[in-house]
């Protein structure tokens, strides 16, 4: 006989022709004969029941197998991966804080992010102790939104927003996510610490030197510098020879302000600008942008005269002073 079973065919031996089916069937009929017909059902429900049992041996039941419980850890070993995790992520947040372009801010906010999420898997798979559990599930959340906000902050770096590490570490410190991380720590109780790594909570500030401040000069000539700078922002202006690498005359132009620098040694000169908000006492700290002129400026002295350039900073139809952005990492110092 042929059977189909889930698609795959099969044939069942051949049986004899007299076998064990045809003996029983020759006792039935003598039952039949000598006990009437009211065995006869009892013996078909056994051959019934028979088959059943047949099917119950060829079934394979599931197996139950309990999950062994681990065990919490004493507060000690918590405390120890919390330290353990709070070291690296401390580093983390040093090195952001050291960065002084935007470029090195963004690659720093983006290895201090890859350290939070390292951090967060392992304190994930922590058993603490029961009474701990639920501000430690907080933890691990906040955790994770402050990988985000690190997100955040490398994204506002490549824009400009942020420009140093100081600007990034006081975005960080007012970070929704940091306050849930110092939240859900304070939670965990007097038996755990954690957190000291976040900065804390800084405001942004709006540091400005005093219009015509030399930052840095050198002097001996006679040349002048006319610096008319209409924009909003505040600008440092750096006259660098061609060919040097440090900058002979630092001066600070406040925003919709005017000056003039004096005594200028005669060279040949580019003119390199930087503006932003919040001088921090080297560098624009946020909103910052870094530029030069295209052309370059020679100042000579005679006996009878000296030159004297004037500059606009704001842009003007019909300018003759194109500019170009300058990368903040080749900016000279």
């Amino acid at each position: 006989m042929d059977m189909n079973t889930g698609g795959y065919y099969t044939q069942e031996p051949a049986r004899p022709r007299f076998g064990t089916g045809a003996r029983i069937g020759v006792a039935a009929g003598a039952v039949v004969l000598l006990g009437g017909f009211c065995l006869v059902p009892a013996l078909l429900k056994d051959s019934d029941a028979a088959t059943t049992r047949s099917g119950l041996a060829a079934t394979t039941q599931p197996t139950l197998e309990s999950t062994p419980t681990v065990p919490p850890l004493d507060p000690k070993a918590v405390q120890f991966a919390l330290d353990e995790a709070n070291g690296k992520l401390s580093a983390g947040v040093a090195a952001l804080r050291k960065a002084t372009t935007p470029r090195a801010v963004s690659s720093a906010a983006d290895e201090l992010a890859d350290t939070v999420r390292s951090q967060t898997s392992t304190l994930s798979g922590l058993t603490v102790p029961p009474e701990a559990a639920s501000a430690h599930n907080d933890l691990v959340s906040a955790l994770a939104a402050l990988e985000d906000e690190l997100s955040t902050v490398a994204s506002s770096a490549d824009s400009r927003d942020i420009c140093t590490g100081g600007a990034a570490s006081a975005a960080l410190s007012r970070a929704g996510a940091a306050a849930d991380v110092r939240s859900a720590a304070s939670a965990l109780g007097g038996d755990y610490e954690f957190g000291s790594f976040l900065p804390a909570v800084t405001k942004d500030q709006k540091r400005r030197k005093a219009n015509g401040t030399y930052l840095r000069r050198v002097t001996g000539g006679s040349g002048q510098l006319k610096t008319d700078n209409g924009n909003p922002s505040d600008t440092v202006i750096k006259l660098v020879k061609v060919g040097a690498k440090k900058p002979s005359v630092v001066v600070y132009v406040r925003g919709k302000k005017k000056v003039t620098t004096g005594r200028i040694r005669d060279g040949n000169y580019q003119i390199f600008m930087s503006s932003g908000t919040d001088w921090d006492g080297k560098r624009f700290t946020r909103d910052c942008g870094f530029s030069r002129f295209d052309s370059n400026f020679k100042f000579t002295t005679t006996s009878r005269q000296y030159t004297i350039w004037s500059i606009s900073l704001k842009v003007r139809l019909g300018g003759n002073a194109p500019s170009t952005d300058v990368d903040p990492d080749a900016f000279p110092d």
